[in-house]
């Protein structure tokens, strides 16, 4: 029996090797550097979140400088505005997003930069992640609750949602009863054996 010389088929291995190699590679690259995109963008954005917090927050405690917390909240968690790796702004009224224009919120954007690391060799040197929050700065306000009502009664569908049990009388004076029930009898259910 004769030899057959396969000269065509010889480094076919070595292809498929270096092939698989590459996408080893990829796929390394995509994991850590993925990674890292996805890591600064959760740090982003809680940092955006307390800076928003932060600054309306001295807003409502009438601050003039409450730019300048929100400012120093996110320099606080290594976003410092440098303008080079990361960039934070803070508005008020927001200036796009469903409170564009509401005086009553206060919103932080933040851009960061991110660098690669095994990317590069696939032409892919940075990725940027813009993250945004939003929070309201309303003052507080201290009032009744339930408009001063003395007997308040919440259960919505209840026909007993307040009720008077035996031969008690009850007098409000200044003040009233809140009854959140659709029932008719809802504040006036009597269980005992008196008329």
């Amino acid at each position: 029996m004769k030899r057959r010389n396969n000269f065509g088929e010889r480094g076919q291995a070595l292809v498929l090797i270096a092939i698989g190699a590459l996408v080893l590679f990829a796929f390394t690259a995509l994991t850590i550097d993925g990674s890292a995109v996805f890591s600064d963008r959760r740090h982003a954005q809680n940092a955006a979140d307390t800076s928003a917090l932060a600054a309306a927050l001295a807003k409502t405690r009438g601050g003039a400088n409450w730019q300048t917390v929100g400012l120093n909240r996110a320099s606080s968690n290594k976003y410092d505005n440098n303008g080079t790796t990361n960039w934070v702004t803070v508005y008020s009224p927001p200036v796009d997003g469903p409170y564009a224009g509401n005086t009553e919120y206060v919103q932080v954007k933040i851009t960061s930069i991110v660098k690669m690391k095994f990317a590069t060799l696939l032409g892919v040197s940075q990725l940027t992640n813009k993250v945004q929050a939003v929070a309201r700065a309303v003052p507080n306000t201290i009032s009744p609750m339930f408009s001063g009502n003395a007997i308040v009664g919440l259960a919505p569908h209840d026909c007993h949602a307040v009720t008077f049990q035996g031969n008690a009388t009850t007098n409000v004076i200044g003040s009233g009863i809140f009854v959140n029930s659709d029932c008719i009898d809802a504040a006036f259910f009597n269980r005992s054996g008196a008329g």
